[in-house]
């Protein structure tokens, strides 16, 4: 597309492509350069943007990760090992003596096997 103005000395200049926001599981921290060239970056893993339009991305919770990045939704960072998900809590809570989690997840820990222990 061609904008034509008073300016442009009987020529046309390009039109520069309007500015879009950055979908959720994106942002971009600075202004774009003459042109409007520069792309929203996904968040990384770990981190979350549940809203368009943003400057950073938010972190997990410590005690909370991601399998992949450009997540939409805090409810996709999940426990890490060793800590179980404690329903309507932000943060896990540790696995007690004698119990393990191994995974990445939001569920309980487990019990150890009989004569076997988990390390803290």
């Amino acid at each position: 597309m061609r904008v034509w103005n008073e300016y442009c000395a009987g020529g046309c200049e390009p039109a520069l492509p309007a500015c879009a926001q950055c979908a959720p599981g994106h942002a971009k921290a600075a202004v774009s350069a003459v042109g409007n060239t520069d792309p929203c970056t996904q968040c990384p893993r770990h981190t979350f943007q549940e809203t368009a339009g943003r400057t950073a991305c938010d972190a997990c919770h410590v005690t909370r990760h991601t399998l992949e990045g450009g997540r939409t939704d805090r409810h996709e960072c999940r426990c890490v090992a060793g800590w179980a998900h404690e329903p309507g809590v932000e943060a896990c809570r540790a696995c007690t003596p004698g119990h393990f989690k191994a995974a990445l997840g939001d569920f309980n820990c487990s019990v150890c096997a009989v004569g076997s222990f988990a390390e803290l």
